[in-house]
């Protein structure tokens, strides 16, 4: 195991605790109503979920679901223990949207216990709010799941906020026609990545509606106060990308008008290009053939300079014509 982060109401943050010590500290303090706290295990090997089994009520399906990287986001009640797990998105280098983490929370009585295989963003967004809000103290037994679902959604918020201000430019792109040849390809990007955000940001929604409106002993009023506000904030981000989804039609079809009208215009440029030049091929075509031409007798080439003159005042009444017209 990597870290493991100690917080409780009495002595505040203790990081990178040894795995033995916090064993012995749940079993001193796990009955103790008065001293609450939360202990966050990275990347905890079977072993280690044993050893505490020993200590705590552990069911075996929870420590499969905590070592397994397949599960949907759900809460479980179990006969001392309330079992909540939520998806945080992982920062890696190439930031692809899909890669998650799952964050296990466990929680009892009188403590919690949360468990994720790598880093993620919203376990430090929980310590450095307690830092900053309460001392570094534990406010309360249950206050660490509304902080770590907080820290979870807030992270997505960020993602969702950012999303949309590319859609934007997306729109403005699109009615600006700036680079069309990327266009397509930004617009492709963005409806995956609108997939992605809506797959992972609905069952957060379902889970906070069920354990916000669902009494449950081991939650308490007050944290249930507070997840109804990261339950708006669930809410608003799917309004939000309903809002981005039409945008990304909207942007896609005046893309496709924006094409149709570039094509029109050069169709419309060749068609007049085309009927100035065939009463032109006309005259050229039928003086071509094997008949008598005004002038030929002659030994001048008025003849010829008068025709391709007449010729040239007929192109250019056409385009002033085509041009009065507003054609071009």
């Amino acid at each position: 195991m990597k870290n493991i982060i100690l917080v409780d109401k009495l002595h505040g943050i203790k990081e990178r605790t040894s795995f033995f010590e916090v064993l012995e500290f749940i079993k001193a303090n796990r009955d103790q109503k008065d001293k609450p706290f939360w202990i966050d295990f990275y990347n905890p090997t079977a072993s280690d979920l044993g050893e505490i089994a020993k200590i705590i009520s552990l069911h075996h399906l929870t420590q499969e679901d905590i070592l397994s990287k397949k599960v949907r986001e759900k809460s479980e009640e179990f006969d001392d223990y309330l079992y909540v797990i939520g998806h945080a998105l992982n920062y890696n280098p190439d930031h692809k949207l899909h890669d998650t983490v799952n964050v296990s929370i466990l929680v009892y009585s009188t403590f919690i216990l949360s468990f994720h295989s790598k880093k993620v963003k919203s376990v430090e967004m929980v310590v450095e709010r307690l830092k900053r809000e309460a001392l570094g103290k534990l406010p309360n037994e249950d206050w660490a799941l509304y902080a770590l679902l907080d820290g979870i959604v807030d992270v997505y918020e960020q993602e969702v906020n950012q999303f949309c201000n590319e859609v934007d430019a997306i729109d403005d792109a699109v009615l600006a026609y700036d680079e069309p040849e990327k266009l397509l390809r930004r617009i492709s990007e963005e409806r995956r990545n609108l997939s992605l955000f809506r797959r992972r940001v609905g069952p957060k929604k379902e889970l906070l509606q069920l354990l916000t409106y669902r009494d449950h002993p081991l939650v308490s009023k007050l944290t249930k106060t507070l997840l109804r506000d990261v339950y708006d904030h669930a809410i608003r981000m799917l309004e939000v990308l309903d809002m981005a989804r039409d945008t990304l039609s909207s942007a896609q079809s005046n893309y496709l008008t924006q094409v149709s009208n570039r094509m029109n215009v050069v169709m419309k440029t060749l068609s007049i290009v085309a009927t100035i030049m065939l009463p032109l091929s006309f005259i050229t075509g039928l003086f071509g053939i094997n008949v008598h031409v005004p002038g030929q007798d002659g030994n001048g080439n008025y003849w010829f300079f008068g025709i391709v003159a007449g010729m040239m005042v007929m192109a250019i009444s056409m385009i002033v014509y085509f041009r009065h017209r507003h054609w071009f």
